[in-house]
């Protein structure tokens, strides 16, 4: 990980970094961000961020700093150059946070400023994994079914506490649920369920984070597999009935589940559908 960040346009060591008392990231979790992951010195999917970044900003009432995606690119790019060599496989997270002013729940001010870290990666393609890798379902407290919950914000303290409950029960993930008991995503990642050539992943609508890697699996496996997606409410008691469960983000791709519930699933179509998500890489 490199000791630099980008903090409104300067590169600045990380030490030289610090937010005010009133930061309003770190007094309401008024912040979002994209997670972006870089391939070889080039970012594929940057459109897909920028159009996800630029409507979160619209939900929240931000000012894009970005005002296109070419200026969010060379905002990024300005790390992966030869003084950054071992960056050009990297995972980058944007945060932007609403400017501080004196007011607490009246806001005047829709100023974003902002902050780009980065860390190196030792892949240039997305990798499957077929390691062991469980997962379990939190019930305790139930994820919103709101707009707020289809982007990516800092007020995650709902996946924190299932973290926490995953770590206590050596499990690798926590999958959520709404107040209707429909699964929502897991901690990192959204969720995709299979049955026989069918595969299903929750509806935005039950709370689901709009991921990015779930946004291109839904344009591109009815058309580049033989398999057939689609969005339908899935109940958490009947994950045992589905042949395979995996999840995606836009840093792993798509890790295979192993195991839920003690219960060992394939890993068949989590295989099939990394082969196409590289092949989308290369074009």
């Amino acid at each position: 990980m490199t000791n630099q960040i980008i903090f409104n346009g300067d590169i600045i060591n990380k030490s030289e970094f610090s937010i005010d008392i009133i930061n309003r990231a770190y007094r309401f979790g008024d912040s979002i961000f994209e997670t972006i992951r870089i391939f070889d010195g080039n970012i594929p999917f940057l459109h897909h961020h920028f159009i996800r970044l630029k409507n979160s900003c619209n939900i929240v009432n931000y000012k894009n700093p970005f005002n296109n995606v070419d200026e969010l690119r060379n905002e990024i790019m300005k790390f992966v150059n030869d003084d950054f060599a071992n960056l050009k496989n990297s995972r980058v997270r944007l945060t932007l946070f609403r400017k501080a002013d004196n007011n607490i729940y009246f806001v005047t001010e829709n100023t974003a400023e902002y902050i780009i870290e980065i860390n190196s990666l030792p892949n240039s393609t997305f990798q499957i994994n077929n390691n062991s890798y469980k997962i379990g379902t939190y019930l305790d407290i139930k994820k919103s079914k709101t707009l707020l919950s289809t982007i990516k914000t800092n007020n995650m303290i709902l996946h924190s506490i299932a973290g926490g409950k995953a770590v206590q029960n050596k499990l690798n993930n926590m999958i959520l649920v709404n107040d209707e008991n429909n699964i929502t995503e897991a901690l990192n990642a959204n969720i995709f369920v299979v049955k026989d050539y069918n595969i299903f992943t929750p509806k935005l609508t039950d709370g689901c984070v709009a991921g990015i890697i779930r946004k291109l699996l839904m344009q591109s496996i009815n058309t580049e597999t033989e398999y057939t997606i689609s969005e339908k409410s899935i109940k958490h008691f009947d994950l045992i009935n589905y042949d395979e469960i995996f999840i995606s983000n836009s840093i792993i791709g798509i890790q295979s589940i192993s195991d839920f519930n003690n219960t060992i699933l394939k890993t068949k179509a989590s295989i099939k559908i990394t082969d196409m998500l590289n092949n989308l890489l290369k074009n």
